[in-house]
């Protein structure tokens, strides 16, 4: 509340003391509550001499007053403008950029959306509070609704948020006490969270978040307490040809957790160390095309690839090498 009444004061151009802006505060500010609000002059001292820190504003000395003003803006807005209208509307501080596209004129941005999404609105105050336990390292009781509309109840420690690049759907990883493994969950899946307690060791458990991290390809893993630690090995032979260096360079960006050895001129080999390569699947058949060869410890997901790449050649007429 103080963050905004004092830069709404200080408006560019405009100096006040201290003194000044304690009056102001409580003049048109405070008076505006229905209830009586006070605040302590060392409290704005503080935030003032946090602010002029920052950068945020300037202080200077005249005679034995100190004056405060609101630090000069030196962005060249106007360039930025196509990047804030952009991500006024798909970056996760998107109501930032809202506010800044504010300041242009009406109508000016070279963006047009058909639909406008509310996306994450229904699940703000889940992930809010799931902040806050995360930050005092909190276990929490999470109401969440199954496929079939029952409410079921568990208790989990928050460890981190993930954002799907794809979906833009997000997840919670935490430790299920019960099942004594981590697990991810929707927050959109999330009614309530409730009840937090302290944990006194969850220095261990965001440990093993890490080290569990350094394998995951996405929000999937093999299922129950013996698998968790269970890693599938993936081999992917690439063929890419020398006028194709973007081709490489998706590979490099796109690899996550695993890695890119070159075996010669035109081949590429991509090596990982997944918790559960089916999850891969859809990102492996990008490169159909220039795939020269696929293997998975997991032959399931091994015979998935395979029979998929298959009905791909059945559906456009290909016979494969060695077919007549």
């Amino acid at each position: 509340m103080l963050h905004f009444f004092l830069l709404d004061i200080l408006q560019p151009g405009e100096k006040f003391t201290l003194r000044q802006l304690m009056e102001r505060l409580d003049a048109a500010y405070l008076s505006c509550f229905d209830e009586p609000v006070a605040l302590d002059i060392s409290t704005v001292r503080k935030k003032l001499a946090e602010y002029a820190e920052l950068g945020l504003i300037e202080n200077e000395k005249c005679g034995r007053e100190l004056y405060y003003e609101r630090s000069r803006d030196e962005v060249d807005l106007d360039a930025w403008h196509d990047a804030v209208s952009f991500f006024a509307e798909t970056n996760q501080i998107g109501v930032v950029g809202s506010f800044i596209e504010d300041k242009f004129a009406a109508g000016s941005s070279v963006f047009s959306y058909k639909h406008h999404y509310l996306l994450h609105a229904l699940e703000s105050d889940v992930l809010l509070d799931l902040l806050a336990a995360m930050e005092h390292k909190q276990c929490v009781r999470i109401e969440s609704c199954s496929s079939k509309g029952k409410n079921i109840s568990f208790r989990v420690l928050p460890l981190k948020i993930y954002v799907s690049t794809q979906s833009g759907r997000r997840y919670v990883m935490c430790w299920f006490f019960k099942a004594h493994r981590i697990i991810f969950c929707r927050l959109d899946n999330l009614e309530r969270v409730l009840e937090a307690k302290p944990v006194r060791d969850y220095d261990k458990f965001f440990a093993k978040a890490e080290q569990m991290e350094q394998h995951l390809w996405g929000v999937s893993m093999n299922r129950g307490p013996a698998a968790a630690d269970a890693l599938e090995h993936v081999e992917l032979v690439v063929r890419i040809s020398s006028d194709e260096p973007y081709i490489l360079q998706c590979l490099e960006r796109e690899k996550r957790c695993g890695r890119v050895e070159k075996t010669d001129a035109e081949h590429y080999r991509f090596i990982a160390d997944v918790h559960d390569a089916g999850e891969m699947l859809p990102w492996l058949r990008t490169f159909i095309g220039r795939i020269e060869g696929f293997s998975c410890s997991n032959k399931a997901v091994e015979e998935k690839f395979w029979q998929d790449l298959a009905e791909v050649y059945a559906m456009y007429g290909v016979k494969k090498a060695g077919e007549a």
